[in-house]
């Protein structure tokens, strides 16, 4: 028999959209479900669909709007069975251009906005030994040209799951990432107009219209966020959860990852220029 989340609770951010809101809308079939979000709006369409669903309104850029939320789930549960990083945004931009409050931006949400959810919650985690899920990206190990913080952002994520795991692994806590492809969410519909408002202004615009131009291509190969979320399901139910879950990778990224960088350096440069 397949382990179930049946009478588990769990916490979700980025819960209003996209993998997050996919994710709270499965688990809440069997769970009761902690939806984290800034976005109120969000959060209330999604909780009306299920009372299982309990939404938490939390600002995760700001240390005392995550304890404040941390200390309203505490209210309502003794322990978390497990938490789900869904939260993330992108910019776009060389990365000798971007402006420092948008670079900022996507750190302080992607990176520290998991650090500060994931340490608040910690204790409820730890009295239940829940597993912490954190959804990175298949850019975590590919860089592309005028999309690097979004990278960047990733690579710190497996980073900090790694030591993350090896820590938790005293307490015979898991942890578990999750690298997902292309998929249908709002971020991935802002691609071609972010890259549009970063080429405006910029002296690198030729290589840039390059990459945008591929980058539009990815709406028509990606999944649905339902396909991530089964994926999540089965990291925080698997009794020997892998470390890693591959879901909807693009195979050229793929096939990137296995040439000497150089060489990658080189493909990406005849791209950018025509």
């Amino acid at each position: 028999m397949e382990p179930s989340t049946k009478g588990k609770t769990y916490a979700v951010t980025g819960a209003a959209s996209g993998i997050g809101r996919a994710t709270a809308q499965l688990l809440s079939r069997t769970a009761r479900v902690f939806a984290m979000d800034v976005n109120a709006e969000g959060l209330a369409t999604l909780a009306s669909a299920s009372p299982q669903l309990v939404p938490v309104k939390v600002d995760l850029t700001h240390a005392a709007s995550v304890e404040e939320a941390t200390r309203r789930i505490g209210e309502q549960t003794s322990g978390l069975d497990g938490l789900v990083n869904c939260a993330g945004l992108n910019r776009y931009g060389a990365m000798v251009e971007l402006p420092d409050e948008e670079f900022r931006a996507v750190m302080d949400v992607n990176v520290l906005g998991t650090y500060r959810a994931t340490k608040a919650l910690f204790p409820l985690l730890k009295a239940r030994l829940g597993r912490i899920v954190v959804v990175s990206s298949e850019m975590s190990t590919v860089s592309a040209p005028f999309d690097g913080v979004y990278s960047m952002s990733k690579y710190a994520l497996e980073a900090y799951s790694d030591a993350l795991r090896r820590e938790l692994a005293l307490l015979g806590m898991k942890v578990a990432i999750i690298q997902p492809g292309p998929v249908k969410t709002a971020l991935l519909q802002d691609t071609v107009p972010g890259f549009d408002r970063a080429i405006a202004s910029s002296q690198f615009a030729q290589g840039m219209r390059a990459i945008r131009d591929m980058a539009s291509k990815e709406w028509e190969k990606s999944i649905d966020p339902a396909e991530v979320a089964e994926v999540v399901e089965r990291a925080l139910t698997s009794p020997r959860p892998a470390l890693r879950y591959k879901v909807g990778n693009d195979l050229s990224r793929a096939a990137a990852k296995l040439l000497p960088g150089s060489w990658l350096d080189a493909v990406m440069v005849r791209v950018m220029k025509g």
